[in-house]
C-alpha cells in the first residue's frame, strides 16, 4: 500500500471522527452546528445533550480559571484593602468621582449628596459610586484595578474596596492613596468633619463650614476654656506631658439648660482649633463597643458625649443608680475607657449635660473633667448681642465678643429689643428662633417681641399643666 493511500485513509478517518455524532468529537461538531442555526422549538436529543456537555465543560474550566486567577493575584499582583468605615474610603471615593472613573463601573450605587449647594437646580444632587463590581484605569502608566464587594465580618456585611496592580510592589497604590489624601484634605480645609458611631466604627456624617467663635456668646469662663484647649494642643504642652509621663488628655464639662449653646460651643472650639468632631452615642453601646470606638480615635480630635445625664446614670440618696434598661454599658466600663491605660491620648473630651447635679462625682472628678463651663438662659446683654449678630449685614464680621463696634442704629434697636424680653427666661436658641422669623425686618422683630413673650409663656404653662 502506497504512502498516499495510507495518508488518504488517515484523513478520511479523522474527518469521519470529527463529523460523526458517535465519535469523541461529535459533541463539538454538534455544538458548532448550533452556532450556525438552531430552532429551539424542534426537539433533538443530540442537540440538548451537546448543550449540556458544553455547559459542563465550561463549568469545569471555570473552576480552574478561578483558581488560576487567585494564584496569579497571590503571586503576581499587589493589593490594598480599604474598609467602608475608614476615612480613607472617602478620600478614594472623592478622587474617583472627581475624575469620572465611577462611570467605568458596570454596577454603581446612587446616593444623595448631602453637601450644601446654593443653586436651586442642584437641590439633592445624585452621586454615583462603583458598587459590587470592578473596573480598570491607568494611573501614572500603571494599570490599577478597582473592585468592591461585601465582606462578612461575622456580625454584619461591610462594604470593602480592593485596589490592585501588577507586580509584587504596592508602591504605586500607596502613591495613589497619598494623592487621594492630599486632594481630600484640600477640599475639607477650613471645614469641620463630624463623625458618629455606627456599631464599633466611626462613620463620616457631614463636612460643614467651620463655625467661628464669633457666632457664639463667649464670656470669660468660656474664653478661658478655649485658651486652655489651644494651649493643650501646642507642641510645647505635649512635650511637657511626655517628659513627666502624664496622660496627655483633657476633659471639659459644659452644663446648663437645653438650648443654651453647649453643642454649638463644642463645634466652634473644634473649628477654632482645626479639629474633627467624633460624636459618641453611648446609650446603646456596650463596654466592649465603646472600648473599640475610643481605640480608633485619632490623636487630635474632639470627642463629644452629649446629654451624658440622659444615658441612664443618676445619683440618689442611696448612691449611684444605673438604668440598665436604657444603657447597654456600665459606669465602671465608661470610666476605664475615659482615662484607663488603653485610653487614647491627645484628644479633647467634651461632655454636655442639662442636669449637672445628677452626675456622679466619679464621672466628673479632676482628671476626667479638668474645666467646667456653665451655660445660662439669656440675660439682657446676651439678648442684645444675639439681636446684633442676627441683623448685622455681614455675619462674618459680626462678632459677639466684647469690644466689637456695631452700627449705632442697630445697637439702639438691639437695646430696645432686649428691654422687651425678660432676662433668664428664654434660651439663646429660643431667641434666635424668633428673630429668624423677621430676618429681613428688624423693626418688626422689635415691635412683636412682647407678643412673642406672651405666647411663649402660655405655651410653657400649658406644657406644665399637661
Amino acid at each position: 500500500m502506497s504512502a498516499a493511500t495510507v495518508a488518504g485513509q488517515s484523513i478520511d478517518w479523522a474527518t469521519s471522527m470529527l463529523v460523526s455524532k458517535s465519535g469523541p468529537f461529535g459533541v463539538f461538531s454538534t455544538g458548532l452546528s448550533i452556532l450556525t442555526g438552531w430552532n429551539p422549538f424542534s426537539w433533538n436529543p443530540d442537540t440538548y445533550t451537546a448543550i449540556l456537555c458544553l455547559v459542563g465543560v465550561f463549568a469545569f474550566l471555570k473552576n480552574y480559571m478561578c483558581q488560576f486567577r487567585t494564584w496569579l493575584e497571590q503571586h503576581f499582583t499587589s493589593q490594598v484593602y480599604i474598609s467602608r468605615t475608614d476615612e480613607s474610603y472617602d478620600m478614594l471615593s472623592t478622587w474617583v468621582a472627581s475624575r469620572g472613573l465611577q462611570h467605568s463601573a458596570r454596577s454603581t450605587v446612587a446616593r444623595v449628596d448631602g453637601g450644601r449647594n446654593d443653586q436651586e437646580d442642584k437641590k439633592k444632587p445624585l452621586t454615583f459610586a462603583p458598587w459590587n463590581g470592578s473596573f480598570f484605569f491607568l494611573y501614572k502608566g500603571s494599570v490599577v484595578s478597582y473592585s468592591t464587594h461585601l465582606r462578612d465580618n461575622g456580625l454584619q456585611k461591610e462594604e470593602e474596596v480592593v485596589l490592585g496592580c501588577f507586580g509584587r510592589s504596592s508602591t504605586i497604590l500607596k502613591t495613589l492613596l497619598q494623592e487621594c489624601r492630599v486632594e481630600y484634605l484640600g477640599q475639607i480645609e477650613d471645614k469641620t468633619t463630624i463623625f458618629e458611631n455606627r456599631g464599633d466604627a466611626w462613620m463620616k456624617m457631614v463636612t460643614r463650614e467651620t463655625r467661628p467663635l464669633s457666632t457664639v456668646i463667649v464670656d470669660e469662663q468660656k474664653q478661658l476654656l478655649v485658651e486652655d484647649a489651644r494651649d493643650f494642643l501646642s507642641t510645647k504642652t505635649r512635650k511637657w506631658f511626655a517628659q513627666r509621663a502624664l496622660p496627655y488628655r483633657r476633659g471639659y464639662l459644659l452644663h446648663g439648660p437645653p438650648g443654651t449653646g453647649k453643642s454649638s460651643f463644642s463645634l466652634s472650639i473644634a473649628g477654632e482649633l482645626g479639629l474633627d468632631v467624633y460624636i459618641a452615642h453611648i446609650h446603646d453601646a456596650s463596654d466592649q463597643t465603646l472600648k473599640s470606638l475610643f481605640s480608633k480615635l485619632p490623636q487630635r480630635c474632639v470627642v463629644l458625649l452629649e446629654d451624658i445625664d440622659a444615658v441612664g446614670i443618676t445619683r440618689s440618696s442611696k448612691g449611684l443608680q444605673e438604668a440598665a434598661t436604657t444603657w447597654a454599658g456600665t459606669l465602671s466600663g465608661l470610666l476605664n475607657i475615659l482615662d484607663g491605660v488603653s485610653s487614647q491620648e491627645g484628644r479633647l473630651l467634651i461632655m454636655t449635660t442639662n442636669h449637672v447635679e445628677n452626675l456622679d462625682e466619679a464621672l466628673i472628678r479632676p482628671g476626667r473633667v479638668d474645666l467646667k463651663a456653665g451655660f445660662q438662659l439669656a440675660d439682657a446683654n446676651a439678648i442684645r448681642r444675639i439681636f446684633a449678630f442676627v441683623f448685622h449685614q455681614d455675619t462674618t464680621e459680626a462678632s459677639t465678643s466684647r469690644g466689637h463696634e456695631v452700627d449705632p442704629t442697630l445697637e439702639t434697636m438691639a437695646k430696645s429689643f432686649a428691654a422687651r424680653v425678660p432676662e433668664h427666661e428664654f434660651s439663646p436658641a429660643e431667641v434666635i428662633s424668633y428673630l429668624l422669623q423677621y430676618k429681613h425686618s428688624l423693626a418688626a422683630a422689635v415691635e412683636n417681641a412682647e407678643e412673642w413673650v406672651a405666647a411663649m409663656r402660655k405655651e410653657k404653662r400649658d406644657k406644665v399643666l399637661k
